[in-house]
């Protein structure tokens, strides 16, 4: 089995984690625009 992981780059586990965090940061901060967008357009189509 050693010979099977030898090569593999060595992860750093908690790069990752803060990585993944921020990553779900931006999803989560787009979203909400996304919503707001969503909503600002609607009151617009409403308007006309």
């Amino acid at each position: 089995m050693g010979i099977l992981f030898e090569h593999t780059e060595k992860m750093d586990i908690q790069a990752e984690r803060r990585n993944t965090a921020r990553e779900k940061e931006r999803a989560d901060e787009a979203e909400t625009e996304l919503a707001e967008l969503r909503q600002k357009l609607a009151r617009l189509e409403a308007e006309k």
